[in-house]
């Protein structure tokens, strides 16, 4: 019942056929990432609501990660397709075409022109769309919460909300891009992570719940110990995921 109810509510806001295509894709995805489970309305502007093991500074770094793969596999993607440079599809992420250049042209050694389709590239385009959208799929919350939403720093009289979602740009104010995210080599995408890294980083080392800061010191320091040290890291997301379930049965929200 769900996919009919959908479409029907599509029509009413007298959204295009592309658009609800559109829907409905993001709804499988919704579906295959399983973020269609029971959930928790979390303010993600406070790491204080949703890390509490983990670190907000690893976190912040796998996001850019996952980010680069995304812009990378969309410049290839338009590259092989031809698409114009600054160009933002569906996915609200900006193509640049001449940086996903990557194939030879046939008896030489520059690689394709940029906005030229290169003949027989579908099954590679499909492939690279696939694993963009494969890694869209792999968000956890927070990640969701920087790649679809906008927020400001405000500090009010209560608590601090801090501008914890990746910079955006106006996108034309259409259902399918409202607005686009800034790419990672972007200036006001650079001074944000910058600020942010500060920021998180901050906020570990107040946070006395943290897995790895339970270690022993001569554990922390070791460079060799990198690898384990991520790996603590990531035990903590683990358990910050149930963490919020446990935390949500005793709040009481403010109603001020």
């Amino acid at each position: 019942m769900l996919l009919p109810i959908l479409i029907i509510k599509e029509l009413r806001y007298g959204l295009c056929l592309s658009s609800i295509i559109l829907a409905l894709a993001r709804l499988e995805d919704e579906v295959l990432s399983g973020s269609l489970s029971t959930d928790i309305n979390v303010d993600y502007s406070q790491f204080e609501n949703f890390i509490h093991f983990s670190s907000a500074e690893q976190r912040l770094r796998n996001f850019k990660y996952k980010l680069d793969l995304i812009e990378q596999y969309t410049d290839r993607s338009a590259s092989l397709a031809g698409t114009s440079s600054g160009s933002t599809g569906k996915l609200r992420i900006k193509a640049s075409p001449g940086t996903g250049a990557y194939l030879n042209v046939s008896a030489s050694d520059a690689y394709n022109p940029s906005f030229q389709p290169v003949s027989g590239s579908l099954v590679q385009i499909q492939s690279w769309e696939q694993k963009r959208r494969d890694t869209i799929n792999s968000f956890d919350k927070f990640e969701k919460y920087m790649f679809n939403n906008s927020s400001s720093y405000s500090s009010e009289s209560i608590q601090i909300f801090n501008d914890n979602a990746w910079p955006k740009e106006y996108g034309g104010d259409t259902y399918s891009s409202p607005y686009v995210l800034y790419r990672t080599s972007q200036s006001a995408a650079t001074t944000w992570y910058a600020d942010q890294l500060i920021s998180a980083s901050t906020y570990d080392r107040s946070n006395k719940h943290r897995l790895k800061g339970h270690l022993p010191m001569f554990v922390q320091d070791d460079d060799e110990n990198n690898v384990f040290l991520k790996f603590v890291d990531m035990i903590g997301h683990h358990f910050d995921d149930m963490w919020i379930f446990i935390k949500s049965m005793t709040d009481v929200h403010d109603k001020r």
